[in-house]
């Protein structure tokens, strides 16, 4: 029974990766921040909008807040004890 002779599955050849249209999230944050120059700090939303209007991340809002959401957790995660990217409790 376990003689049966199975054909194995070939790995197929993976497709390179095409390079983005846009920087790193981490990138397009830091323009965002100088960009706006709000003295207490910019808010998601704003960040959001100013990337959405000025890089080519594609049309679906949703994704694009989904990755600048991981990317600010990552930021301020990485950042913690630099201080160079911060959350500010209840804002």
């Amino acid at each position: 029974m376990s003689d049966v002779n199975t054909p194995k599955k070939k790995a197929s050849a993976a497709k390179p990766k095409k390079p983005a249209n846009h920087p790193k999230y981490s990138d397009m944050i830091k323009a965002a921040l100088t960009a706006l120059k709000e003295r207490g700090g910019s808010s998601r939303q704003a960040i959001l909008k100013y990337i959405a209007k000025n890089y080519n991340v594609g049309h679906d809002e949703k994704v694009i807040n989904q990755h600048l959401k991981m990317s600010l957790r990552a930021g301020v995660k990485k950042a913690g004890s630099q201080r160079e990217l911060r959350k500010i409790p209840g804002e």
